[in-house]
């Protein structure tokens, strides 16, 4: 089990957890033997198994530490590190934030990761047939001629979406 441990990456460690019992049984029959010198192994072994879990976990989480400890905002860390060529969705610059109220309803439209979604919105794969919105969010696309003609309201380079403004609630 230590062998496979050491030698898989860190997130295979996980595959492990059905084991762990019979390795801590294993651990105690040895510590649990009169020979020193195993007992010195087995020690030895566990130990350097924790150093190598931890520094791996610390390495893996070092990339978050300047926004745990305040040297940079959760809007600079998400700007920088979200994959928006690959659909990531983020208003890096405050416009959603600033401009789209409580009870505006906003349809996303082409655009499959809504992590950092901060205000009222319907995704096309799940939005009912009747459901009116306010604005249109899309990612790199015009809208579909269903729509018809909007109001281009916002458009982001970074981010690669377009804000159309749909109408006001009745």
């Amino acid at each position: 089990g230590y062998v496979f441990w050491f030698l898989s990456p860190p997130s295979s460690a996980r595959y492990l957890l059905p084991f762990i019992p019979a390795l801590i049984f294993v651990c105690m029959k040895i510590l649990g033997s009169s020979k020193k010198a195993i007992q010195k192994i087995a020690i030895g072994a566990i130990v350097l198994a924790c150093v190598f879990n931890l520094g791996s976990r610390a390495i893996a989480t070092r990339k978050f530490l300047p926004v745990v400890f305040g040297k940079q905002t959760k809007d600079e860390f998400l700007s920088q590190r979200l994959n928006f060529d690959y659909g990531d969705f983020y208003d890096v610059d405050g416009f959603f934030r600033e401009n789209i109220k409580e009870n505006d309803l906003v349809l996303i439209y082409n655009i499959h990761n809504l992590y950092y979604v901060d205000f009222p919105f319907v995704h096309e794969s799940w939005a009912k047939a009747g459901t009116y919105f306010t604005h249109i969010l899309v990612k790199e696309m015009d809208l579909p001629e269903e729509f018809g003609e909007l109001e281009l309201l916002y458009e982001n380079e970074k981010t690669k979406v377009k804000l159309y403004y749909y109408g006001d609630f009745y």
